[in-house]
């Protein structure tokens, strides 16, 4: 039939044209179940990466800390890792990734390692880069500035990252939190240190009392040798005493 038609109206060249459209067109009807198949058996493939995912984390959470491998925490990133490379666009995409980074930087914290750090930076980066619509992009961004100011000892990234933070976010449940780090970070160094040494307990008494106290321990001996200046005259008038009356005795 459509044969016919295209015999009756068109010239040979669009003849062509036209048939080789409609035989595509009926390629892509035949091939668009199967790919709409193929996705959403990645999406499923996805789905059980994750609770394997899921799994291996659980197990590594419930080993003491200090008997975590590297080893470990490569196979639970490994895993979370195979669900956003087997389907980007899963709904588990996105929480895969922001497990890496929450691993990257505990690992990074557990072996004192700068370059697991500054990997957990790059992977937060990544889920606000590539999922800009994630409902982990604002935590991520915030995390980002702790790890700079609290691990990494980054002040001047750090102060960055907040400020950006609070121009986007300022009413987010962290802004105070990233004003309260700016504040922080703008702080003398003395006044850094004098609270640090608090919050260890190092300054545990007031000044006052400090005082007063060595002023008692330096004291104390001369009130010893005072004490024993005003007994010294009683001592030598009971021996004094005591030789007058020994002749008489003998006598």
């Amino acid at each position: 039939m459509v044969d016919s038609l295209l015999s009756r109206q068109l010239p040979l060249v669009g003849k062509l044209a036209i048939r080789a459209c409609l035989l595509l067109g009926l390629a892509a009807l035949a091939v668009l179940p199967a790919a709409s198949r193929d996705l959403a058996e990645k999406k499923q493939l996805a789905r059980n990466q994750f609770q394997l995912a899921e799994r291996l984390r659980q197990e590594l959470n419930g080993r003491p800390l200090d008997e975590r491998t590297r080893r470990d925490y490569q196979q639970v990133t490994d895993a979370y890792r195979r669900v956003y490379y087997v389907a980007p666009t899963s709904a588990k995409a996105e929480p895969a990734v922001i497990a890496v980074a929450e691993l990257l930087a505990e690992a990074g914290r557990r072996f004192n390692d700068p370059k697991t750090l500054a990997a957990a930076i790059g992977q937060f980066e990544f889920l606000r880069r590539e999922y800009p619509g994630s409902k982990y992009r604002v935590d991520a961004l915030y995390t980002i500035g702790q790890i700079y100011k609290s691990d990494l000892n980054d002040t001047t990234a750090a102060d960055a990252v907040f400020q950006d933070f609070l121009k986007h976010y300022p009413r987010s449940a962290h802004a105070e939190g990233a004003r309260q780090a700016l504040v922080e970070l703008r702080q003398p160094a003395a006044e850094k240190k004098k609270e640090k040494r608090e919050s260890n307990g190092d300054i545990a008494r007031p000044e006052a009392a400090r005082t007063e106290s060595a002023r008692a321990e330096a004291v104390r001996p001369a009130d010893l040798r005072e004490v024993a200046g005003k007994d010294a005259p009683v001592r030598d008038a009971a021996a004094k005493a005591a030789a007058d009356a020994a002749p008489a005795t003998r006598n």
